[in-house]
């Protein structure tokens, strides 16, 4: 009975005593048994583990208590941990990328606005130059010619000094005639004059804006 309880109701013992070395005890089987339900409790857990990694990134399941965890599974742990902060750095590094790359346009956009103004400046200061560079050359002329004037006015009015009596009825009146329009005609160039470097002041203060 006892050796019944051991090996199983069941078995032959006829059989077993016949065949000793293929038969193993109950007590070893079940042994054996438990020993494979471990093994495949622990790879059952292991897997679950694993999808639980897995689906770490989408926010699958809860993050495992690492001292449950062989070192395999922590190292896999660990690389999923860099590899999500290094999705996220890159991530980080390409919107300033981006930022930096918008900001790069609109100073180059500025740079060139300011490039074309400053061209535009500078073809309008070279023309304002021309214009004051052409009325003083024309002021020059125009302060030769009045000089000129008032030396032969002058030149005038000592001969009309000099006249006699008779001489002066007969020439004075032409020569007082011209002294006059040279008169009229230096008052003309000396307003000129005026006007030109009040032109001059004003293409000066101009260029001073720019």
């Amino acid at each position: 009975q006892v050796l019944a309880r051991e090996v199983g109701e069941d078995v032959n013992i006829q059989n077993l005593l016949s065949n000793a070395g293929s038969w193993r005890g109950r007590a070893q089987q079940i042994l054996l048994l438990q020993t494979r339900v471990q093994e495949l409790e622990h790879k059952l857990s292991q897997n679950k583990i694993r999808a639980s990694l897995l689906g770490m990134d989408e926010g699958c399941g809860a993050l495992p208590d690492p001292r449950k965890l062989s070192v395999q599974e922590k190292n896999l742990l660990k690389i999923r941990s860099l590899e999500k902060e290094k999705k996220e750095s890159l991530e980080k590094l390409t919107e300033q990328h981006n930022t930096l790359q918008k900001i790069h346009e609109e100073l180059k956009k500025k740079h060139d606005a300011s490039r074309a103004r400053n061209q535009i400046l500078g073809e309008e200061v070279r023309m304002l130059k021309g214009q004051i560079g052409t009325l003083l050359e024309k002021g020059k002329h125009d302060d030769e010619l009045i000089d000129a004037l008032l030396s032969q006015q002058k030149q005038m009015q000592e001969i009309l000094k000099g006249l006699s009596m008779k001489e002066n009825g007969t020439m004075g009146q032409p020569l007082n005639t011209e002294i006059q329009k040279q008169s009229t005609m230096i008052e003309e160039l000396r307003e000129l004059v005026t006007e030109r470097d009040a032109k001059i002041k004003i293409l000066e203060e101009e260029i001073g804006k720019l």
